[in-house]
């Protein structure tokens, strides 16, 4: 996980914008179960160390460029026994590739993960982060949706009006929802 004084010093060097982290900053020696998709922890959601092994996988594909973290505005350095430790909070997993949706939803299995899937981001908006990587302008940037996940509607209610879509050969998918019990 990454330590604080660098972790400090990035946001000090970048006006305060959180830093998109590398896997390893985010789940190497991270044992929160709840620093990402806290609400589904307890309710399915695999283990810290599930989500970093299948996420190397993402990462080691050949149409993968890079995966990050994104970091969620609770993130906070604390103090533990005296210690200062980064208190990570992840809200999404950010992958850049030139991997279609629906692809990387049944590569990663967002049921298993209890996201709700994936969606397409306009690269401009990674500007809120620091430390982006940079990416080819052939690349899509996917963001994971849910990760801070509400349980799934009840069965007939439908899909909710805030359930992300996006586009794949012009038509609205909605993405995978969690339905773990």
């Amino acid at each position: 996980m990454i330590e604080p004084n660098t972790f400090k010093a990035i946001l000090a060097e970048n006006g305060g914008r959180l830093p998109l982290l590398t896997l390893d900053e985010f789940f190497s020696g991270n044992t929160e179960e709840d620093s990402i998709a806290p609400n589904q922890w307890g309710y399915g959601r695999p283990t810290l160390s599930e989500l970093w092994d299948v996420l190397k996988k993402v990462e080691s594909l050949s149409e993968t460029a890079w995966v990050r973290v994104a970091l969620h505005d609770d993130t906070a350095i604390a103090e533990r026994g005296g210690d200062e430790a980064c208190q990570l909070v992840g809200d999404a997993i950010v992958v850049c590739g030139a991997v279609l949706p629906a692809e990387l939803e049944a590569f990663v299995n967002c049921e298993w993960l209890c996201s709700d899937g994936v969606i397409q981001v306009e690269a401009d908006t990674l500007g809120m982060y620091s430390r982006v990587p940079p990416f080819r302008s052939t690349s899509r940037v996917w963001k994971s949706c849910g990760t801070n996940l509400r349980r799934s509607p009840p069965p007939g209610a439908g899909p909710s009006a805030e359930t992300p879509v996006y586009l794949e050969n012009g038509r609205a998918q909605r993405p995978v929802s969690c339905t773990s019990s």
